[in-house]
């Protein structure tokens, strides 16, 4: 049996402030585009739902032009893989958390030299995956109560000139 040990009124606030975070920048996305359409989602985070819960509130309906991995786990370095399989069009956001590889199990950091820390370690693993995926990657620093908030935003066809610089 597994209990919740998070306090509540933490992820409660990170959801919020993701659920912000993306109808904002989705916003832009329609700007820039010219379109009225909101844009649809799937998350495929592990969390408690109330981050799918706001989008849908707000109008975005449960598809597929963003991937969105909040919390995904094991599913972090697959996220690049699977927007890379889906359409054209498929946007993905993730932030990624537990440090987890391709095969599911633990990350480990045997050939890396890790000078500055091992979550920034982990997301050049992940960086790697989408640079192998043809994409290239943007950060955004979420202002979110977690040492975990680094967002890794892959924008198709949004802008010529980038909202965020890559901070390799």
């Amino acid at each position: 049996n597994w209990t919740e040990k998070t306090d509540p009124a933490k992820f409660v606030f990170e959801d919020i402030a993701i659920a912000s975070w993306l109808i904002s920048l989705w916003k832009l996305e329609r700007e820039e585009k010219c379109q009225t359409r909101l844009q649809s989602f799937v998350d495929l985070g592990c969390g408690n739902g109330l981050l799918t819960f706001l989008l849908t509130s707000e109008g975005h309906e449960g598809h597929a032009d963003w991937i969105i991995g909040n919390h995904a786990d094991e599913l972090v370095p697959w996220i690049p893989i699977i927007a890379s399989r889906s359409s054209n069009n498929t946007n993905f956001m993730v932030i990624p958390c537990c440090f987890y590889a391709l095969s599911g199990t633990k990350y480990t950091f045997e050939k890396q030299i890790i000078s500055s820390g091992k979550y920034k370690a982990y997301q050049e693993y992940i960086h790697e995956i989408i640079d192998k995926c043809g994409f290239i990657v943007e950060y955004d620093w979420l202002r979110i109560p977690s040492t975990k908030n680094v967002a890794m935003v892959l924008l198709i066809n949004f802008a010529q000139t980038p909202i965020y610089t890559s901070r390799r």
